[in-house]
Order: C-alpha cells, then structure tokens, then sequence
C-alpha cells in the first residue's frame, strides 16, 4: 500500500481510513511524506487516523520517513507501531527526531520483551548520542 507523498487533511485520511479498514492482508504500507506542508495538529490528526485505518492489520514493514515526526507524530503511529507481533521493519528516515523521541521508539518496541524487527532504517535525525543509548537497547534486543 503506498501512501506516500500524498500529504493528507484529515477528511481526506479519515476517507482513506475507512477504506483501509477493509483491507485484510495488508503487510508493507509506505506513508513516507504523507503528511507535508500541514500545520502540526493537522498533519497529528490526519497520521493518527490513517494508522487507526491499518490497525489490526498484519503489518510486516512500515515507512513513515520524511515526515516530521517527534514524539507526538510517534504517538499518532501506536496504532501501526502497536503491530508487535507481525511487524519486521521500520523506515524513520529524516524524520528529525531528537533523543527523547528515541527513548519512545525503544520503549514501544521492547514493551513485550525483546523486539522482534529484522530491519530498522534510521538515518538524517537529530538524535545524538542520548539517542544512540536508547536504539541501542532496542537494536541489541532485535534479531
């Protein structure tokens, strides 16, 4: 499923949403850039309700690189990040997210014991070395 470049309102994501909803098997979804040139609550609301389309859904890969995420972006994604038991990789590819948006990430991933991603794409962030500390937990507790 490719979302990607489409910048979405949320009346648009919502009718996106419903569709999406329906769909049984979908396992690589790019939102890459999904939500650009909108202002902060918007492109929130519109992240959050295209994720709560896919929720449920036996996601095995999910990119939401190019979106300018932070913590609060992070949280708007739990309900495709909350695929713990199906999802293998992840792209946050310049995203500009700082450490403590890492330690959200790391936090989601490791909640249930080890993750169990195969793939995690992280790069053009602005982590830092506190955000290396907290990927290192979730990429040393990763096949």
């Amino acid at each position: 499923m490719n979302l990607s470049t489409k910048s979405f309102d949320p009346e648009s994501a919502g009718i996106v949403a419903g569709v999406l909803a329906m769909l049984e098997n979908v396992r690589v979804v790019n939102m890459a850039d999904c939500i650009a040139g909108r202002v902060e609550d918007t492109a929130l609301e519109a992240l959050e309700t295209l994720c709560k389309g896919l929720a449920g859904k036996p996601l095995e890969e999910i990119n939401l690189s190019d979106n300018a995420l932070g913590t609060k972006g992070v949280k708007a994604c739990l309900a495709v990040l909350a695929s713990l038991d199906s999802l293998r990789a992840i792209h946050f590819n310049n995203n500009g997210m700082a450490a403590e948006t890492t330690e959200v990430i790391a936090d989601i991933f490791l909640k249930n014991g080890p993750s169990q991603l195969h793939k995690f794409h992280f790069s053009n962030n602005m982590s830092g070395q506190g955000g290396g500390i907290h990927l290192g937990r979730l990429l040393s507790s990763s096949p």
